[in-house]
């Protein structure tokens, strides 16, 4: 995402290594889809099941780190040099931009856990960065690890 958002990142990705706001996150969540996710213990309390699952997360969402990637990106459909010259009078064709790149490392013992770790990193953090840099064009995500996938949110066009 354009470096301008990274103050905006770093508190929002920080303010989800506190209990308190993952268990607000949690108890957003369709009950129903959570258990799916991660099954109840018989006769559990929801404060005792919920404490449980901060607890499974507590190692395995430990930190991030940000690195800065200098780019180069078209701003326009594709253009011949003279087309790309023309506009460059009213806007710009190519745009040089910053971008702040943000790693996560979520060690896990199985293809089981894996699956648990993307859906809570999707209600976690995912849904906290689309709501902060919704004014961006795309976000893109690449998970690298049992799955290599790569993940693009956009702006719907009208």
């Amino acid at each position: 995402m354009p470096l301008s958002n990274e103050a905006h990142l770093r508190t929002t990705l920080d303010a989800l290594f506190y209990k308190d706001t993952i268990l607000a996150r949690l108890k957003a969540q369709d009950e129903e889809e959570l258990s799916r996710q991660f099954p109840k213990v018989a006769n559990e309390k929801k404060e005792a099941y919920l404490n449980r699952l901060c607890e499974w997360i507590a190692p395995r969402f430990v930190g991030y780190s940000i690195s800065h990637v200098n780019g180069r990106f078209r701003a326009e459909r594709l253009s011949t040099h003279e087309e790309a010259a023309n506009k460059s009078l009213r806007r710009r064709y190519l745009i040089d931009e910053t971008t702040a790149v943000t790693r996560f490392i979520f060690p896990c013992q199985n293809e089981s856990e894996a699956a648990q770790i993307r859906w809570l990193f999707e209600i976690l953090f995912v849904q906290s960065i689309i709501q902060l840099v919704n004014g961006e064009d795309e976000i893109w995500m690449v998970e690298r690890g049992s799955r290599n996938r790569v993940y693009i949110w956009r702006i719907e066009s009208d």
